[in-house]
């Protein structure tokens, strides 16, 4: 279940999420954002699930995420209505990292070109694609996992939130919270955000 009203508390954008569809249950949140393009206009239109079964990052690998502790989405981006497209992977992960500090006490950082880090494990991954003129960002970042929630296979690679920050984690407000951010980057002049 996916609780709006936590949501759309938190969520101060004036575009990206304004339109959010939440599936149960779905192989990929980037493929369910990438069938609606030819619907009309979805800039800043959100795909999210608290269930995806086959998601994949960079070179088809696959990206496990563990169902209601994961934030797996996607955003639709119209590469004519930002000012950030050539960066948008940066602007991404630096607005995914700004949210989780305001959520939590941790600090991450950014492993070029897609993978956001975590005390030298990964936390969370960036998949962007292109078609009919958008970009679709898919997102996946790992919250509110256990370490036995974590398969043999990433258990040494891999980290979570709350093996970290030892709470849990309304994934409702770190979607808000990163919306607001990447909305925000997107409008900001890439010679400022090399400055910073």
């Amino acid at each position: 279940m996916f609780e709006y009203n936590i949501f759309e508390n938190h969520l101060k954008s004036e575009k990206f999420g304004r339109h959010i569809k939440y599936f149960e249950s779905t192989a990929s949140t980037n493929n369910e954002a990438k069938s609606r393009l030819a619907q009309g206009d979805c800039h800043g239109h959100v795909i999210v699930t608290k269930n995806q079964t086959n998601g994949r990052g960079r070179r088809n690998n696959q990206w496990f995420s563990v169902p209601n502790k994961s934030l797996t989405f996607s955003i639709i981006i119209n590469q004519k209505k930002i000012k950030n497209k050539k960066i948008l992977s940066i602007i991404s992960a630096i607005a995914i990292i700004k949210a989780i500090k305001k959520i939590s006490t941790v600090q991450c950082l950014i492993k070029w070109p897609n993978d956001i880090i975590l005390n030298n494990q990964k936390i969370g991954g960036i998949l962007i694609e292109k078609k009919l003129g958008y970009m679709v960002v898919g997102i996946g970042i790992n919250v509110n996992e256990k370490k036995s929630d974590l398969t043999i296979k990433i258990k040494n690679t891999s980290t979570s939130l709350r093996i970290n920050n030892n709470s849990l984690i309304k994934l409702e407000t770190l979607l808000a919270y990163i919306l607001n951010e990447l909305e925000k980057y997107c409008e900001i002049e890439n010679e400022y955000l090399i400055n910073k």
